[in-house]
Formats: C-alpha cells, structure tokens, sequence
C-alpha cells in the first residue's frame, strides 16, 4: 500500500513552473497529482509508492522544500532583469 498526503499550495508561494518542475524532477520518487482548487490555490495530493513508503515524509519534505525554493530563486531572478 502507498502512502499519500494531500496539500493545498498557493500560488502565491509556490510558482506553477516550479510546482511542474518538481512533479517532474521526484516522480521516481512519488506521484504528484494536482487539481485546481480556488482561484489561487491548487491542490497537490503527494502519492509515495510502498517500496519508499519508510521514507514518504522526508520524500514529500524534500519536494515541498524543492519548490519553494525554486519559486524564490525564480522571483528573485525576475526582480534582478
């Protein structure tokens, strides 16, 4: 059985590139399905296969922290040009 956790990510905070860029990148990890939400807001349901399932938080910590980071690294980029 897989283990799983469902989040709702602002766009504000967590930019779509970057939300693409991370489902992407840890899909061997995990499967991230996304959903629109509100009109700011997306849902992300973070699905971990059993073969990583021991490690499923610290999988879905890593992700989160990928994105985030990328979304400032982006908005810090824009203010530069």
């Amino acid at each position: 059985m897989s283990c799983s956790a469902t989040l709702d990510l602002s766009n504000d905070i967590y930019s779509k590139t970057t939300v693409l860029e991370a489902k992407n990148r840890f899909s061997q990890y995990l499967q991230l399905n996304l959903s629109p939400k509100d009109r700011n807001l997306v849902t992300a349901e973070f699905i971990v296969p059993t073969k990583y399932e021991k490690d499923a938080r610290e999988i879905i910590l890593e992700c989160l922290n990928y994105m985030v980071d990328r979304s400032a690294q982006l908005l810090l980029e824009k203010e530069d040009s």
